[in-house]
């Protein structure tokens, strides 16, 4: 994968998270918007290597920032390159993924999608 996350990482604050989110988390759906949440959450422990927190906000922010390699404006496929950047990193921190990141991600994914507990923690658990 040759994305040069460290080139994003300015575009990446928790209120651009958080708004960017509010706007595009029904857009690009369940898996893609729990992908997100992983590794906003993933950043916030303090046991997280600089590497790994650089490579996160790296890929957050190439996740705000609207024009990218592939625009986020183009329908299903605007996304696509992000979605690639984010399952490298989660796949990447998944082991720093406890018990409270889960919870976390549970509660807004139930809130903005209106799914029960369990359907939500059947997709948490399949992502690895």
């Amino acid at each position: 994968m040759n994305y040069y996350y460290k080139n994003y990482t300015s575009y990446f604050t928790d209120g651009k998270f958080w708004e960017k989110m509010k706007e595009v988390a029904k857009k690009i759906g369940l898996k893609t918007t729990s992908y997100a949440l992983i590794l906003y959450y993933v950043l916030k422990k303090d046991e997280v290597p600089l590497t790994d927190k650089m490579l996160i906000t790296g890929c957050l922010g190439y996740f705000i920032l609207p024009f990218d390699l592939v625009p986020d404006l183009i329908p299903v496929v605007g996304y696509s390159d992000d979605v690639a950047g984010m399952i490298f990193a989660v796949k990447r921190c998944m082991n720093y993924v406890d018990d409270e990141i889960k919870e976390n991600v549970s509660n807004k994914l139930i809130s903005w999608f209106n799914v029960d507990r369990e359907y939500v923690e059947k997709l948490l658990e399949n992502i690895k």
